[in-house]
């Protein structure tokens, strides 16, 4: 094994029903086991009602700002720590430093939280965002205070490396990883009906997408298509998207869907109006996975498809988008060959065995030349100095303030 215990804190307790976050969070760890004797998951958030069981896995409660972590992970004593998002890093990473110097630390962006905030703010306002914002400098600090940083997308890699110059020694590609269903789960052309959305709604760009999908998109489409539903599923439905349910117009907010492998596959299209966001799109991943051909904006197509063209043109605006979604799902031909390429995409960018050893080999190069990977981060050292360890110092303070008031 390439190591011997290995720890991922975690965001939250990773819910893959619930988002694409937990999927990642859950391959993380199959990953891990992999190449580790002892895999450990810890967070300071609180398990939920549908967080993920996590056989195989020491899981542990930990508490933010407080010494207790720095006893209960030096008697860990980890050979590699796994951060998820810059957030948890900025938390944790100094404590892991002091307490066990030698461990490789890895940053999992889950996607470029700043790229998404840039096109969020420049969506809402019509105006060009500046990089130069705080979730930019919060991230890629973090992203240089790590001896490696996975990213999701190939487009994300470049725009890292484009826009902020950071090495590619200190990045790693790393998309999700998917097979598709066995041919007995699927259905056929004929015998799927209707359209669907799929996304958690704590995520701002599900909410405009599906609000953008009731106001401008289907409206075009409800005539073109009669008896035609359009199903929205996910978990944590706010007010603003359940009062879009409308049976009259056939528009209907069905919740959470408890099974994407056996909900999805009934659907003849998977929709991802998407106008901003980053990574890949777990609900993109879903409509390979399940056969279930996607109407994409450029936003949910992108870093998707490798080196393959799409066959279809990203659809950017209300009209060209429901006019896919017209000529998709009544067209078996076209329907086919978009299944088809849903297949190739996943085989050639998301086989779980290609990523596997993809992460493992670059672990192992970390590990054997980490004095030299460190060495060569000059800034990576810089924000080690004590004029820039802001994060530590807020956290020394909350722990005093927290310790005083006990």
């Amino acid at each position: 094994m390439l190591f011997n215990t290995a720890l991922l804190i975690g965001k939250n307790w990773p819910e893959s029903r619930s988002s694409a976050a937990g999927t990642r969070t859950l391959q993380i760890l199959s990953d891990l086991k992999s190449c580790t004797h002892n895999v450990h998951f810890a967070s300071a958030a609180k398990a939920g009602e549908f967080s993920d069981e996590l056989p195989g896995i020491h899981c542990s409660a930990i508490e933010m700002n407080s010494d207790s972590f720095d006893l209960w992970l030096s008697q860990l004593n980890p050979d590699i720590v796994i951060f998820d998002r810059f957030m948890t890093e900025e938390q944790f990473s100094w404590r892991v430093r002091q307490q066990c110097p030698e461990a490789i630390r890895v940053l999992d962006t889950s996607d470029i939280h700043s790229l998404r905030h840039i096109r969020e703010q420049s969506h809402k306002s019509g105006q060009p965002t500046s990089l130069t914002n705080d979730i930019a400098f919060r991230e890629v600090a973090a992203i240089l205070r790590s001896d490696l940083t996975l990213v999701i997308s190939d487009y994300e890699t470049a725009w890292l490396q484009s826009q902020f110059q950071i090495s590619r020694q200190l990045l790693l590609h790393l998309p999700f990883a998917a097979q598709s269903l066995p041919a007995t789960a699927m259905l056929p052309y004929e015998h799927r009906h209707h359209v669907c959305f799929i996304g958690g709604f704590l995520h701002a760009p599900n909410i405009d997408a599906v609000e953008w999908l009731y106001q401008d998109i289907w409206p075009q489409i409800y005539s073109q298509l009669p008896g035609v539903e359009c199903h929205i599923y996910g978990a944590y439905v706010p007010a603003r998207i359940q009062q879009l349910h409308q049976p009259s117009k056939r528009f209907l907010i069905k919740g959470r869907m408890e099974s994407i492998d056996l909900g999805l596959p009934a659907y003849r299209i998977n929709l991802a109006p998407l106008r901003f966001g980053a990574g890949n799109k777990g609900k993109v991943i879903d409509g390979f996975r399940t056969g279930t051909p996607n109407i994409l904006t450029s936003i949910a197509a992108e870093g998707m498809n490798g080196e393959q063209s799409w066959e279809l043109p990203s659809a950017d605006t209300a009209s060209v988008f429901a006019q896919q979604i017209i000529d998709v799902y009544q067209d078996p031909q076209l329907w086919h060959r978009l299944q088809q390429q849903g297949y190739e995409v996943l085989e050639s960018v998301n086989h779980p065995e290609t990523l596997n050893s993809r992460l493992v080999q670059r672990l192992a190069t970390v590990k054997q030349q980490l004095p030299t990977i460190r060495e060569q981060n000059f800034y990576g050292n810089l924000l080690w100095q004590t004029q820039f360890r802001a994060t530590e110092f807020m956290g020394r303070w909350i722990e005093a303030k927290n310790r005083n008031k006990s």
